[in-house]
């Protein structure tokens, strides 16, 4: 991705009790999403359930030139797979849940903060505001909600995988302005009628040093032209698809009538048939 953060409203940290919801850490090669319930009791602390979100961006400047050149091909088979790989840490790893992709609205900055243990490193995006000047409408981030995409984890040690297709093909189309996903639990596991912990659920950032587990966006496509061989029949409509070889090269056709005969398995001529090219 061009930019990823997890933005939190926990309270751990030397002042437990104390939210860092404007901790920043744009510049940590971990990713988290959690639900921590609230806390009570002996510490005389009563308090609404911390959270964990992600937020990533891709920048499709490189794509839509491959796109626009030819280079790539785009059609009705395209498909765009959101990816994260798994880290693992040494707390308790959150089981059968399942993690929503939401469709970021506004801007945000990614920040340099790296301080996963105290959250003490300040900067935005942050929980509270997007960036040095502007909050989130909502905190935690503002996203559409009608556009959402999801990964369901049984064991908890499962890498994060979603088709986000119908997402980018809004954003490629400019029908929604690509700010990016936002990665939650879902609504009914971060009320705080739930008073289940999840824990952390981690994955590696962008700014890991294992360059195979940084998130992706994976782009799978088809270019080839698929014809109805295998289903010709007489008396059917269908298409047929010829490679012209000359010399081992494939050559253009030349731009005259093309003559197809058709025959049956002892060779007999069935028929003729005169076709454009």
């Amino acid at each position: 991705p061009a930019a990823d953060c997890t933005i939190q409203s926990d309270w751990r940290g030397p002042n437990i009790g104390t939210r860092f919801t404007g901790s920043n850490l744009g510049a940590s090669e971990e990713l988290q999403v959690f639900k921590r319930a609230g806390i009570s009791g002996a510490l005389g602390i009563v308090a609404s359930s911390s959270l964990g979100r992600s937020l990533l961006r891709f920048d499709f400047g490189q794509f839509n030139q491959l796109t626009g050149s030819g280079q790539f091909p785009v059609n009705a088979s395209t498909t765009y797979t959101l990816r994260l790989n798994h880290k693992t840490h040494a707390g308790p790893q959150p089981t059968s849940y399942d993690i929503i992709a939401q469709v970021v609205e506004p801007p945000w900055d990614e920040g340099n903060g790296r301080d996963l243990g105290c959250l003490l490193d300040s900067g935005y995006a942050n929980w509270t505001k997007r960036s040095s000047t502007d909050y989130w409408s909502t905190p935690g981030g503002d996203y559409y909600g009608s556009y959402t995409a999801s990964c369901h984890f049984d064991t908890g040690f499962e890498d994060f995988e979603a088709n986000v297709t119908p997402i980018t093909n809004l954003w490629l189309s400019n029908s929604v302005d690509n700010q990016g996903f936002l990665l939650m639990m879902t609504s009914s596991i971060e009320a705080d009628i739930n008073y289940t912990d999840y824990y952390w659920k981690s994955f590696y950032s962008r700014q890991t040093d294992y360059a195979d587990r940084v998130p992706y966006l994976e782009v799978s496509t088809t270019d080839f032209v698929k014809d109805d061989r295998a289903n010709m029949q007489w008396s059917r409509t269908g298409s047929l698809c010829l490679y012209n070889l000359d010399g081992g090269d494939f050559e253009a056709l030349p731009n005259q009538p093309l003559v197809v005969t058709i025959r049956d398995d002892a060779m007999n001529v069935l028929a003729v048939v005169s076709a454009s090219v």
